[in-house]
């Protein structure tokens, strides 16, 4: 074989290399345009032809998916940034400048929609560089992320106008009424729970401790059900009173509470017990002006 012949069987043979690497290539490329394009949010690359301006973006490629977008910018591969869009505000491109710069990804703008079929919806822009002039802008659809924080947002401020309420309520429902400079009344009205047990146990030491009180009338007429937690808690009202000075006047034990109590075995030693609110309010006043 002469050295041409060599020479161009080798050509052949380099050509062939080639066309197997660009082929591979191509495969890869079709592979990777292929995720790209069914990837749920949307991806665009911007090459940076100057490094000086921030203006010189250049689109090289897109996949179509900017989430809702009224433009489809596959349709505008090769254009300026600032041609495909015109009224772009430079502190936008400036932020991408400065990504490309500092090598970081960056969580850009926001970007509000208002479309018409669809309503408004609302997209992060990020950008993320992948070399010192190629830039990936990730455009993702979080509206249905804000919707759910805005929910939540609401839902904690709707808690809290319950606590509010609920503390309002309790406030209103454990009232402690003076009826002289040394005897007060608390009616109580409703079940009694450990959080209403604990807001009146507070109130009637603070009204007890700030008025100087002498005796304390709590009226359970109201309380439906008197168990082994409103019994202790009476109880404890009483022994909390007397170590402050004062007495506590029990009214308003219907029959079917006494027989309960009695059942329970709760020792009410430290109560003074009135079958009515008018009786403990006559024992308080006659003790008092002794």
């Amino acid at each position: 074989m002469s050295n041409s012949a060599a020479e161009i069987a080798a050509l052949k043979a380099e050509i062939a290399e080639l066309q197997a690497q660009l082929a591979h290539a191509q495969q890869q490329a079709a592979l990777f345009e292929n995720v790209v394009k069914h990837l749920p949010i949307g991806i665009d690359l911007l090459q940076r032809e100057d490094v000086n301006d921030p203006t010189s973006f250049r689109l090289i490629f897109s996949n179509g998916l900017m989430p809702n977008a009224t433009i489809d910018l596959r349709l505008h591969i090769g254009k300026l940034l600032n041609d495909i869009f015109p009224d772009i505000p430079l502190a936008i491109l400036n932020r991408y400048h400065q990504a490309l710069n500092s090598g970081e990804t960056m969580h850009l703008n926001e970007l509000v929609m208002n479309l018409p079929e669809v309503g408004q919806r609302i997209a992060q822009l990020t950008a993320i560089p992948l070399s010192s002039d190629l830039l990936c802008i990730k455009v993702a659809d979080i509206t249905e992320q804000k919707q759910v924080l805005e929910a939540q947002r609401q839902m904690l401020e709707q808690q809290a106008v319950i606590h509010s309420q609920q503390e309002a309520l309790a406030d209103i429902s454990t009232p402690l009424i003076p009826i002289t400079d040394s005897v007060v009344i608390m009616p109580l009205i409703g079940a009694v729970d450990t959080r209403r047990a604990q807001q009146m146990l507070e109130t009637l030491l603070h009204g007890i401790s700030t008025m100087n009180t002498r005796f304390a009338i709590l009226d359970i007429t109201g309380v439906p059900i008197v168990d082994t937690q409103v019994a202790h808690v009476l109880i404890q009202a009483a022994q909390s009173v007397r170590l402050l000075g004062g007495q506590v006047i029990l009214t308003g034990i219907r029959p079917e509470v006494a027989q309960t109590l009695v059942g329970l075995g709760v020792n009410l030693n430290d109560l003074i017990v009135r079958g009515n609110l008018q009786s403990g309010v006559a024992y308080a006043t006659l003790e008092r002006s002794r």
